[in-house]
């Protein structure tokens, strides 16, 4: 029998949907994505924060919900009209691979495979997308700190942050350190991390992005349970709170912008770690960023050790506050080490541990480096702060000036046998479809006299189009639109 034209374009088709499914499950499933070992005679209700990714509703997330969920995002793409409530895991309004990077990590989940709070989610992949510019276009003509004071918010500016005291045991909202009022409102999405330890450091770095439902109070529900958790150890919530000895979290407003101009010779900054919170500019543009100037956290992270007529103190880390003479943190420099460290360990005389995730999944400030007290010396220096965070998501990102999250350098007080130490740099995370870096224009090297500090981290997802180079080598990963 011959077929004609038509018959063999209709097989085509008909073998393209039906093979591809299975192709994507072998492919995933040989590189370890998918784990198959059975969970059957589980009859305990889904924890909440995995029914999302329950989409036939029979208790369990097995690749029966994954087939659903590829329907619906073929059938999205095809006719946006055709959108399914159910396949929108994260609550966004479309169907995006953002979705299945949430299925997966619940599926991983749900398999045993993932422990919750990990970063396994495609390096953090996690309800990523452009904002819906609600803040309008943000245009930099002079010296701001993006959290300063604004009309919308006197307290914070585009960017209040906040301290989380407790979440609720479903995840779905958390309690925070004073009352938001008018400052968050729903439909405002906010950055959550666990920005320090307090001396465990299991859930620091973990971060992600949520959308306020409510403002009650101090409380702020969410329109979807939280995904990772925060606590003193994996799969806990437990000690979360302020001060040093607490896993300080802190929860950030995120501004939606369209367009962000950042005039020549002008610079967008935040206020800096106060050991609560602050060291942080997050924001995301659903048009262009020109970054003309500088955007600058430049010793805005973890700070250095404290001045003192009786010894010196470790600079601060990812998992401590700073100690009189303590010893190394992780990432802040014992006492006599001198410079701290992040992604690299530089000093020779031992400073803070090396820490950190090259694809920034987790994300960390940079460490302050030690202090030191010699005898006769009345002017005890404290050592130098770290660089902070820069965390952009825009459709299109252009670095024409420059990103700084440099380490503070270090001085020296008589000869160098009383330096302070340099700070480490921070971290930089840019998420767009079209990112230019330019050369050399993100900076994220530590403090380079007296104790050097180690270097910071860089890391960039893309959808279309990447360019440029940086000192360090950026990490990157290309995602699909």
């Amino acid at each position: 029998m011959r077929i004609n034209n038509k018959g063999k374009i209709i097989l085509g088709l008909l073998s393209f949907f039906l093979i591809t499914p299975l192709v994507v499950f072998y492919v995933l499933d040989g590189a370890g994505v998918f784990d198959t070992r059975s969970r059957a005679g589980t009859t305990e209700e889904l924890p909440e924060a995995l029914k999302k990714a329950d989409l036939n509703g029979d208790n369990k997330i097995t690749i029966s919900d994954f087939g659903i969920w590829l329907s619906s995002y073929r059938d999205y793409k095809a006719n946006p009209a055709a959108f399914a409530a159910r396949a929108d895991l994260n609550s966004d309004g479309a169907i995006t691979i953002m979705d299945f990077s949430l299925w997966l990590n619940a599926y991983r989940e749900f398999k045993g495979t993932n422990e919750p709070g990990s970063g396994g989610d495609l390096a953090g992949l996690v309800n990523y997308n452009w904002g819906n510019g609600s803040d309008g276009d943000f245009v930099v003509s002079g010296n701001v700190d993006i959290d300063a004071q604004t009309e919308k918010c006197t307290v914070g500016g585009f960017a209040p942050s906040y301290n989380v005291m407790s979440f609720a045991s479903d995840g779905k909202s958390a309690t925070v350190d004073s009352t938001p009022g008018t400052c968050l409102k729903a439909g405002d999405e906010v950055l959550v991390i666990n920005v320090q330890g307090g001396g465990t450091y299991d859930n620091v770095g973990n971060h992600e992005i949520l959308k306020i439902d409510s403002v009650t109070g101090s409380t702020v529900k969410f329109t979807a349970a939280k995904v990772k958790f925060y606590g003193s150890s994996s799969g806990t919530d437990a000690g979360i709170g302020k001060g040093c000895g607490s896993q300080v979290v802190v929860m950030q407003r995120i501004p939606q912008f369209k367009d962000v101009t950042i005039n020549a010779d002008k610079t967008l900054s935040a206020k800096a770690w106060n050991g609560d919170k602050g060291g942080i500019v997050v924001f995301k543009a659903s048009g262009t960023v020109n970054i003309n100037g500088s955007i600058s956290v430049t010793a805005d992270g973890f700070r250095g050790g404290l001045k003192n007529n009786t010894s010196g103190s470790s600079g601060e880390g990812m998992s401590s506050c700073s100690v009189a003479s303590g010893i190394a943190n992780f990432g802040g420099a014992a006492v006599g080490a001198f410079g701290g460290a992040y992604a690299t360990r530089v000093d020779g005389t031992g400073p803070g541990l090396v820490y950190g995730v090259a694809d920034l999944a987790k994300l960390y400030l940079g460490s302050g480096g030690s202090s030191v007290k010699q005898s006769g010396d009345r002017a005890s220096r404290a050592g130098a702060n770290g660089g902070g965070i820069v965390f952009i998501l825009a459709k299109d990102i252009n670095v024409n000036g420059t990103i700084n999250a440099t380490g503070a350098n270090g001085t020296v007080r008589n000869s160098t046998t009383q330096p302070r130490g340099a700070g480490s740099g921070g971290s930089v995370k840019l998420v767009g479809d079209n990112v230019v870096l330019g050369t050399n224009k993100i900076l994220v090297n530590g403090g380079t006299t007296y104790g050097l500090g180690g270097t910071g981290r860089i890391a960039v997802y893309y959808s279309s189009v990447i360019s440029g180079s940086t000192t360090p080598s950026f990490y990157s990963k290309q995602f699909p639109k």
